[in-house]
């Protein structure tokens, strides 16, 4: 049977998976329409882009080609780093 503390580092391990990992991919899911949208105006424009690049009908602004999600990362990520235990050492969802 999980004492209290037992149970309680369980939920903390579960809400730090949910925050860590499915977060960036919820949030990802959340911007499919968006994506779809630029990716259709991207598409659209590529044809009709200004001189040098720029994207059509925004001077100064580079054309950047299909949409894209970027996820970053912090050190507290690293598997090599929280392997040398100390404060590091503590990942709930490790």
């Amino acid at each position: 049977m999980l004492t209290t503390a037992a149970w309680a580092i369980a939920l903390l391990s579960l809400l730090q998976f949910e925050v860590n990992a499915l977060g960036p991919l919820r949030v990802a899911h959340a911007l499919l329409p968006n994506l779809a949208a630029a990716a259709a105006a991207s598409a659209h424009s590529s044809s009709s882009d200004g001189p040098g690049g720029t994207a059509a009908g925004r001077p100064g602004v580079p054309a950047s080609g299909p949409p894209k999600v970027a996820l970053i990362s912090s050190k507290m990520g690293s598997i090599q780093l929280t392997k040398q235990g100390g404060k590091n050492g503590s990942v709930g969802y490790r």
